[in-house]
């Protein structure tokens, strides 16, 4: 609020220095200063030393209270052709107080602004530095870009500025702009060599790389790592590397560590947290473990963020011992493990395939070591719940129990409703998961791509079709992009309904969108044809999914092509595609064949009744390593035995013997009596 005559008791420099700060730079410490006095209602100039009673401060600190030492100095700060010129401006600086024309007296910032532009022309050199400073340290923080620019430009424009004073507010407005080029060249120009500290330097280089400025940063860098040996530079500089550049980080990283160890710079605990940090994320367990084992051999006892970059390096490559195994030193060292470490120890364990684990972690967490929970724990805490094979002692409400206790610690964001929607549509409980869709609309969080996915997918697999449709018409009207999985899940739900005509329009559409159609996509629309009959649209589909959509087959599209050629009556193309896989033509000399496309393949030999093809299946399988399993086997000499065809028998044994072992006659009647019909 301003009520009448603006009194400067704040001092220009502060404000200046809170503007500039407000942008992400701090970068005249040592530079000359412009203040004012409200004791003698004067503004002073100083630069590296002033009097406040008879108290001397030095380092250009600003006191409300202080007379300049050498009054020739000011004269000489002034850049001006005139000295009569200059004095004027001097004056002009001084005024505290300045009477507003016509009785104008602002009460917000908005008449503030109004005031000042309707004056700029005629009063522009008469407004206080004051005065300007407050409106343009306001507007910024409200974001009013554009009259930050216009505020600079009238306080650039003032007569006689100082020269340090106009320098920097050209600086402010290249950052305001977020032209970092010439933010560098007016750097540079004003010749701070050896007077920077050290901090603002790092400083200078982590704005940079917050605007994604690395090239320019690496510019910097180059300039003043030459000029000041110190490990701060060289490390903001290599934690710059590993924010923003994506190919050869881990390379440019070592390059300046290998330049630390050239200018005999000793790397120090921050640096090598760095360096572990990069390793977990390229996920280079190896190098990490190296390296934190030469953090000890040099003395240096890592902290608990070392501890954190080798456990992550670990559980991005699923090695829980070796995670277990760090933890465990850490907390003889006396390292009490933080939230961060059991967040991502209990995340290696629930996708590694031990959520009980992980659940005994969060009861050590939460009850042994008193760590107060936040949402992502909780929510790592649900998905581990979900992957439980036994739910032992686990309530049936635990789960809904877990997303109550996230709602206690923090607001359950996103992935935290996604993932007990994912576990719900598990479950099948499809109404439960669409209440937790509708909780989260009505808290204005928007769901993602995955979260429709999954929604339509268990839609999909209820059968419930108008529920998927309904969920897919949403997800337009959100905005939320379909993908490949959302349109084979709604492929899947017309399927499941009987509407192969619409199956096939939903793949068109997807083309349409410009999505590429995945094998998966494929997979679908071609057991749908293989399920109604509809063998045409079956071959003309494989043919498009080798020529035209470029896509290998799969596992799954081997048995899904052998099962439609032998159910449909197909005979003769079911012997020409089962003969490319004897040939090991490609496609198929890229897929490793596994027991489902076994059995499809004996099940068409049956079928077809080609029984002299057993033995050849079985030599196939030899040469690809393919060691057959008991029931395969089993199956074979079952058929073969009931029709007493001992050729056949004898080509199989020719094979097996040897290599695995033949079924016993015992073996045969526990499968008959396992498998009869």
């Amino acid at each position: 609020m301003f009520n009448g005559p603006i009194k400067a008791t704040i001092s220009t420099k502060v404000l200046f220095q809170s503007v500039m700060k407000k942008c992400c730079w701090k970068i005249l410490k040592r530079s000359l200063i412009i203040c004012d006095s409200p004791c003698n209602n004067k503004f002073g100039l100083c630069r590296n030393e002033i009097i406040v009673g008879k108290r001397t401060y030095n380092n250009g600190i600003i006191y409300e209270n202080f007379i300049t030492t050498n009054r020739d100095e000011i004269k000489s700060l002034v850049v001006t052709n005139n000295k009569t010129r200059a004095m004027v401006s001097i004056i002009n600086l001084q005024e505290e107080f300045y009477e507003y024309s016509n009785g104008c007296k602002p009460h917000n910032i908005n008449e503030l602004w109004n005031y000042y532009m309707e004056q700029k022309r005629n009063f522009l050199n008469n407004i206080p530095i004051y005065l300007h400073l407050t409106l343009l340290k306001t507007l910024y923080e409200k974001r009013e870009i554009e009259k930050v620019l216009t505020i600079i430009k009238y306080l650039r424009g003032r007569e006689n500025l100082v020269k340090w004073f106009n320098n920097n507010l050209m600086i402010l407005e290249y950052i305001v702009k977020l032209n970092i080029e010439e933010i560098i060249k007016n750097f540079n120009f004003l010749n701070t060599k050896g007077n920077l500290p050290i901090p603002t330097i790092v400083d200078l280089i982590k704005s940079l790389v917050k605007e994604k400025e690395i090239i320019t940063a690496e510019e910097l860098f180059g300039k003043l790592g030459k000029e000041y040996y110190d490990v701060e530079i060289y490390n903001s500089m290599m934690d710059g590397y590993i924010k923003c550049v994506r190919e050869n980080k881990l390379e440019k990283s070592l390059y300046i560590l290998e330049m630390m160890q050239r200018n005999r710079i000793k790397p120090n605990i921050k640096t090598y947290n760095i360096l572990l940090n990069l390793f977990s994320k390229v996920k280079a367990q190896s190098e990490a473990e190296r390296l934190f084992g030469d953090i000890i051999e040099n003395g240096i006892e890592p902290d608990e963020r070392g501890y954190q970059g080798v456990i992550l390096s670990c559980a991005k490559n699923n090695d829980i011992e070796k995670c277990f195994h760090y933890f465990d030193r850490m907390i003889d060292k006396g390292i009490s493990p933080t939230i961060y470490h059991y967040s991502t120890l209990m995340s290696a364990c629930v996708k590694s395939g031990y959520p009980e684990i992980a659940i005994d972690l969060y009861t050590e967490m939460v009850y042994t070591t008193n760590i107060r929970p936040n949402g992502v724990i909780l929510t790592t805490l649900m998905c581990a719940w979900t992957r439980l094979r036994r739910k032992r002692s686990y309530k049936k409400k635990d789960l809904d129990q877990i997303f109550e206790d996230i709602k206690k610690y923090d607001e359950p964001d996103l992935i935290a409703y996604t993932t007990l929607i994912n576990a719900k549509s598990k479950q099948l409980k499809l109404d439960e998961a669409i209440q937790v869709y509708q909780q989260m609309l009505m808290h204005n969080i928007k769901p993602n791509v995955y979260t429709y996915t999954t929604l339509i997918d268990a839609s999909a697999k209820l059968r419930n079709l108008s529920t998927a449709l309904r969920l897919f018409d949403d997800m337009k009207r959100m905005n939320v992009s379909p993908n490949q999985f959302t349109y084979c899940s709604i492929m899947s739900a017309y399927i499941n309904n009987g509407q192969l005509e619409n199956a096939f329009r939903t793949f068109e559409e997807m083309k349409q969108n410009g999505l590429n159609p995945d094998i998966a996509c494929v997979n679908c629309l071609l057991d749908a044809c293989n399920r109604s009959g509809s063998m045409k649209s079956f071959f003309e589909l494989y043919s498009d999914t080798i020529k035209k959509y470029h896509l290998i087959p799969d596992n799954a599209t081997v048995t899904i092509y052998i099962d439609a050629c032998t159910y449909n009556n197909y005979f003769n193309a079911g012997k020409k595609f089962y003969g490319q896989i004897i040939k090991n033509n490609f496609p198929f000399s890229v897929i490793r064949l596994n027991n489902q496309n076994i059995l499809a393949i004996i099940n068409f030999i049956i079928k077809s009744g080609n029984l002299g093809e057993f033995a050849n299946l079985l030599n196939f399988m030899k040469q690809k390593l393919f060691h057959p399993s008991p029931f395969i086997k089993l199956v074979i000499y079952n058929h073969l035995n009931e029709l007493n065809n001992d050729k056949e028998i004898e080509a199989v044994n020719r094979v097996l013997h040897g290599w695995s072992d033949i079924p016993t006659k015992r073996d045969l009647i526990k499968f008959k009596k396992k498998y009869s019909r």
